[in-house]
């Protein structure tokens, strides 16, 4: 059977603490104040071992109203609850609390048992049956089992045992993910071992030897130990409460409240919600102020409600929340809210969205967005990529979600709204649609070039793409636009649309058949560029020569590119060369320093070999400084 947790709720004095005792033979009320008191302050923890050796764990959380965010801390990680009522009282008001808490935490499996009926009569206990029966109708407790026990005479008390170690209920678990996380609700030193942090492990697995990070203070710390009931194990999942002994941390840097996780934490200030209202709230209020517990931890918040409405009988809102301080949150934890006094529960739901942006205005768009990405969190993911103005990976996704790039990635795969692309080991999400339109922006501006180019051999350049784009921008952030173009370009490479020389790219098959007419162009400019010998030149100079020619600037520009892309014409600085003098400028210095390694060479003796100028010579010479043939000392220069 999986690891899960039995919690049990009720009103203060119903005998919950009893009851585990009676079942466990374990005392949950360890805490001095609670033996003082008689009631329940802290959360309290058993077992009940099984024949096949597996545990039944057991959570007894408080049912006095003063001690309702112990309780929440307790709820957030059951499973499955025993709602506990006297059969001498019978539903009270923490009884109707504490249920009611249990469906806004996500608990979706139970029963209901039925206490202290040493103190009640047959006649008594039917009439509880009865009310209890009208109280859980359309709740998760509806026809669910109601056990008759005496924690005190032990009536029943074997028959529920059996029960719940039998585990011959329908259980629904809470989807597991992919990285461990858990709140902390006690931490205390063991002489001779450390730090000693428990909890109830609320998703992955942990295992003896991981390092985990401890927020908010981001210290890292490293499992020594875990114990699983007493027992020590060597790791632990889902559901099962541990005492996990730690190194690289003191009792002093951890508090009650503190997350444990192996990922880094998204840390919020600002959080979007779906929420179930109690019948407390109030029905004009559209902001008010709230207590939220969250797990173990408990912040004040101001609530903005975006969208009221009826589901399955219950009164419902999406809503924005902004909290008092930063806290870390993912995708899907529950939580409750809390009147301001922190004295009356009255709403509670999971976090839909734990980065999003200030809702100013409660659109149509805004309300059926927040009702969508509600259902699940691929539609979360969908959602925050199409409104995005910035590109998002996957790993972004991890911390948010705290699920594994495989399971992202496989679920994203299904969807018609985004569309993912690999570049560099970084998996990129971006909107389909609009990807779509930006190829195709994209592909007219290279269908354009290749009209108006007809010579190009090499293609277009990412400063040219540019103008393509025009005022089409996929995002407003330039870095993310950057990722964006660079993601087009090789996806439509890999499709056969466009092939890549170096920096720049050109349709494929788009060059046409150079005319006869444009070989002898060709030819003419070619002779031209040759005649400049090892002087440099600019386009201008060429534009003028040619006019005699009868070749117009057009063409003239058409094969300057062309010479350029197949490297007949060099650009260095601004300037051009023809490639064949200077290669051989080039070779003529490698051969002459080849034979005088140890006297290098002069400006004034590479003028003479070269038969040029000074000026030529020396303009020569830091070109091939720059392509790193040759390192100058003084004023003499050796081969590298």
């Amino acid at each position: 059977m999986e690891h899960f947790i039995i919690g049990t709720a009720g009103h203060i004095d119903h005998g919950k603490t009893s009851l585990i005792k009676a079942l466990t033979k374990i005392d949950c009320d360890t805490h001095p104040e609670e033996k003082k008191r008689g009631i329940t302050i802290n959360l309290g923890f058993a077992y009940l071992k099984k024949d096949d050796g597996d545990y039944l764990a057991f959570v007894d959380v408080p049912g006095h109203h003063r001690f309702v965010a112990n309780m929440v801390a307790g709820a957030t990680g059951i499973d499955f609850v025993m709602l506990v009522i006297a059969a001498d009282d019978g539903v009270m008001p923490q009884t109707k609390e504490h249920l009611k808490i249990c469906s806004l935490l996500g608990i979706k499996n139970g029963i209901v048992v039925i206490n202290k009926c040493d103190n009640a009569d047959s006649d008594d206990i039917e009439l509880c049956r009865d009310e209890i029966s009208d109280f859980v109708k359309g709740t998760f407790l509806d026809g669910k089992p109601i056990f008759e026990v005496s924690s005190l005479t032990g009536k029943g008390i074997d028959e529920l045992r059996n029960f719940l170690i039998k585990g011959d209920y329908p259980l629904t678990l809470r989807p597991n993910k992919d990285f461990f996380r858990m709140s902390i609700d006690r931490v205390f030193n063991v002489s001779g071992f450390g730090a000693i942090a428990t909890g109830t492990v609320a998703q992955g697995e942990i295992h003896v030897g991981d390092d985990i990070t401890v927020f908010p203070s981001g210290l890292v710390a490293k499992v020594r130990g875990i114990q699983h009931h007493s027992e020590a194990v060597e790791s632990s999942s889902q559901g099962t409460r541990v005492a996990l002994d730690l190194t690289g941390v003191k009792r002093e840097d951890m508090d009650f409240g503190d997350i444990l996780s192996s990922v880094e934490m998204a840390k919020s200030n600002r959080i979007d919600v779906r929420m179930i209202l109690m019948d407390n709230f109030a029905a004009d209020t559209s902001k008010f102020d709230a207590v939220m517990l969250c797990g173990t931890t408990k912040l004040g918040v101001k609530v903005k409600i975006i969208e009221r409405f009826t589901e399955n009988g219950n009164d419902c809102i999406t809503a924005q929340i902004d909290l008092s301080k930063e806290w870390y949150f993912a995708y899907g934890d529950y939580f409750v809210l809390r009147n301001s006094s922190s004295d009356m529960t009255i709403a509670g739901g999971y976090i839909i969205d734990v980065s999003p942006l200030n809702h100013k205005k409660m659109t149509p768009a805004l309300q059926s967005k927040m009702r969508n990405i509600s259902d699940s969190f691929l539609a979360y993911i969908e959602e925050k990529v199409i409104e995005s103005m910035e590109v998002f990976n996957v790993d972004h996704f991890v911390n948010y979600l705290h699920f594994n790039k495989v399971r992202i990635t496989t679920y994203l795969e299904k969807s018609d709204k985004v569309i993912i692309l690999s570049r560099m080991g970084n998996d990129y999400i971006l909107n389909k649609e609009k990807f779509t339109q930006f190829e195709k922006v994209l592909m007219a501006g290279f269908e354009k070039f290749s009209r108006t180019n007809p010579l190009s051999v090499i293609g277009v350049s990412r400063k040219k793409l540019l103008e393509f784009l025009g005022d089409f921008y996929f995002y407003r952030e330039q870095k993310s636009n950057d990722i964006a173009i660079i993601l087009a370009l090789s996806n439509l490479e890999t499709s056969g649309k466009l092939e890549r020389f170096g920096n720049q790219w050109r349709l494929v098959g788009a060059r046409t058949e150079i005319s006869d007419v444009e070989k002898k162009n060709i030819a003419k400019i070619e002779n031209i560029i040759l005649s400049y010998g090892y002087n440099p030149f600019e386009m201008e100079d060429i534009f003028n020569e040619v006019k005699s020619l009868g070749i117009d600037e057009r063409s003239c520009k058409y094969i300057l590119t062309y010479l350029t892309d197949l490297g007949k014409i060099v650009r260095v600085n601004g300037m051009c060369f023809c490639s064949i003098k200077l290669n051989e400028a080039r070779n003529i210095l490698i051969s002459f320093l080849t034979d005088n390694k140890n006297e290098g060479i002069k400006v004034s003796e590479f003028r003479d070999l070269i038969n040029s100028n000074r000026k030529i010579s020396m303009l020569l010479l830091e070109v091939f400084d720059k392509e790193k043939i040759v390192v100058r000392r003084d004023d003499v220069r050796f081969l590298i």
